[in-house]
């Protein structure tokens, strides 16, 4: 095929975003509910038979608001969102790679300029932006910031970062709705302990390093990324 085959009233994917709920769909009013009650914008949703859910928004900022705002829970579980391909295949459910929101609580206000977050947040995955609490140094019991995880890996819950004075900064990290995932089927819905076709591989637990960052788009932060479990904040 080339690009005169495709018509371009097919581009409804420009401003939509495919979603996943662990376990199970809890149905069309639940999520409608949350469009209604917690996006505040226009929306349609479309539930295709694969399982994806399909949201389709008016125009590019509320998509992305909606993208980057969170974590979203229904019934208790999270709404996994990410944009959708141009060529989407619904058939795959391999959701290894997820965007999460993590928060570092009692970090030092010194801390929380955009380097030092950034070396800290780097070592967990792909950061993506902070919330703007975080950001305007609004609320300092924590630092939040999105980030891209790979669920193929071990995730830390702590950072050991060794500050300008030579100290060691014990820092505790907490995730917010983590989906369950079975590293050995790639998908969400159940994990590796409890998974029926095959017993779990070996994963590796280092994390490699992503070859790009996203800039921030609603804080205005843009994170470059270190890797490893130890940072040194100099």
């Amino acid at each position: 095929m080339i690009d005169d085959d495709l018509d371009n009233k097919y581009g409804l994917w420009k401003l939509s975003l495919v979603g996943y709920i662990d376990f199970r769909s809890p149905g069309f009013k639940a999520l409608q509910n949350l469009i209604v009650n917690s996006w505040h914008c226009e929306a349609s949703l479309t539930i295709h038979a694969s399982g994806w859910l399909i949201f389709q928004f008016a125009n590019e900022e509320d998509k992305l608001n909606v993208l980057f705002g969170g974590p979203y829970l229904v019934y208790g579980r999270p709404l996994i969102l990410r944009a959708m391909l141009k060529y989407f295949d619904f058939s795959s459910f391999d959701m290894h790679t997820v965007s999460v929101w993590v928060k570092f609580p009692n970090l030092p206000l010194k801390c929380w300029s955009l380097k030092c977050l950034s070396k800290i947040t780097s070592v967990l995955g792909k950061p993506i932006q902070s919330d703007m609490l975080t950001s305007s140094m609004s609320k300092l019991s924590y630092a939040r910031v999105l980030v891209e995880v790979n669920l193929l890996f071990d995730l830390p819950y702590s950072i050991e970062a060794t500050l300008p004075n030579g100290s060691i900064l014990h820092q505790q990290v907490v995730y917010e709705t983590l989906p369950r995932f079975c590293k050995h089927c790639r998908t969400l819905g159940h994990i590796t302990s409890t998974c029926t076709q095959s017993q779990p591989t070996n994963v590796s637990t280092t994390q490699q390093a992503h070859d790009s960052v996203a800039p921030s788009l609603m804080a205005g932060l843009v994170f470059s990324t270190v890797w490893g479990l130890k940072v040194a904040l100099l």
